[in-house]
């Protein structure tokens, strides 16, 4: 059983630093220090910020603000994620395979660097199959 404030070692990759409390990040930097004050400790940067150039630049602007104090994660992209350097990857039902977007961040990864490479899941069947195929979180979502 994992205990507050613990690390889960991510099949030796990486770890996180339990708890975490994940905020979706709207793209407006005004809000993310009350977020962090807040006890946010992770935000998840989602496609619609503006397509490709739009992302990479949200979730840069917003890795530059919080300057290590929380990790950043972003949804299906693991290019953008790669390129930005952030902490990790949170794929859906219909994203790349774990495996590939697992290979996509190691590459672009500084050297030595770990990742995560998360699966948000809507059923126990789901879990356990991104389990299966090398998932290091596990995002349950009812959407």
């Amino acid at each position: 059983m994992f205990q507050d404030g613990g690390t889960f070692p991510a099949k030796m990759r990486a770890a996180v630093q339990l708890p975490v409390v994940m905020a979706v990040y709207n793209g407006d930097l005004d809000t993310v220090e009350e977020t962090l004050a807040a006890g946010v400790n992770a935000f998840l940067v989602e496609e619609d910020v503006g397509g490709s150039e739009g992302l990479y630049g949200a979730v840069c602007a917003l890795k530059d603000f919080v300057r290590g104090r929380a990790a950043i994660y972003v949804s299906d992209r693991a290019d953008v994620a790669g390129a930005a350097g952030v902490e990790g990857l949170i794929l859906g039902a219909q994203a790349l395979p774990t495996v590939v977007a697992r290979r996509t961040m190691q590459a672009a990864a500084e050297e030595g660097g770990s990742v995560l490479v998360g699966r948000r899941v809507s059923s126990e069947e789901d879990g356990l199959r991104a389990e299966k195929e090398g998932a290091d979180l596990i995002l349950f979502s009812t959407d």
